[in-house]
């Protein structure tokens, strides 16, 4: 074997099992010799490869987001009909690749999530791609934070229709931005939201309740 495919060999062994490490135990918990022990690496290649923890990490999330890029290119290749037909495509080529790669939904979940005190779910339509947005809800609300979600959809429809992904989803919810933004409700003295017809909705309130129960923004 040449030298380059063995430096090939090391590098993607470390990659491979800093990713696997940094998914299970998170980037707090996990260290340079978790990563080594694990893997059955010396120390002396890893750092012949990476200066330190953050480089590794770093590296292990360049990886990941090329690998998702390169999904959504290939997805989108053969991309036709109209433009909503189009968006489900991509959120089904995204859902399909963490399926394939579960083992890095939990590292794109951390990475999204820190550093923040809440999160809100928007862009797209949540609602078309509730099992992987319920992964990363649910480890926000694991680490304390307030989660929102910007739908089109209203609640009630979303209760009518009964998805169990959906439901799941909203089960993790502390406020829904629900219904579609329209032009000529448009309003700028709105908090959080873009036109009259939307509303701030208390989900575990609503829930509770079996009746809509709105959220009310606290006075600053």
């Amino acid at each position: 074997m040449k030298r380059e495919e063995k430096n090939f060999i090391s590098l993607q062994r470390i990659l491979d099992t800093a990713t696997q490490e940094f998914a299970r135990q998170g980037y707090g918990l996990s260290s340079v010799n978790t990563i080594c022990n694990s893997g059955g690496i010396s120390k002396g290649i890893l750092y012949h490869y990476f200066k330190d923890k953050d480089a590794l990490y770093l590296a292990c999330l360049q990886t990941c987001f090329d690998r998702l890029t390169a999904a959504l290119r290939e997805g989108a290749a053969d991309l036709q009909g109209s433009a909503g037909e189009c968006l489900e495509s991509y959120f089904d080529t995204r859902l399909a690749f963490f399926e394939k790669n579960p083992q890095l939904l939990p590292l794109f979940c951390e990475e999204s999530l820190r550093h923040l005190e809440c999160r809100s779910l928007s862009g797209g339509e949540p609602m078309m791609q509730p099992e992987p947005l319920y992964l990363i809800a649910k480890a926000a609300k694991e680490k304390g934070m307030n989660v929102w979600c910007y739908t089109g959809f209203t609640l009630e429809n979303l209760l009518k229709e009964n998805r169990a992904d959906r439901m799941k989803l909203l089960s993790v919810l502390d406020v829904l931005v629900d219904g579609p933004f329209l032009s000529h409700e448009r309003s700028l003295d709105l908090l959080y939201c873009g036109s009259k017809n939307q509303r701030l909705i208390d989900v575990p309130a609503t829930l509770a309740a079996g009746e809509i129960r709105l959220y009310v923004p606290p006075e600053w």
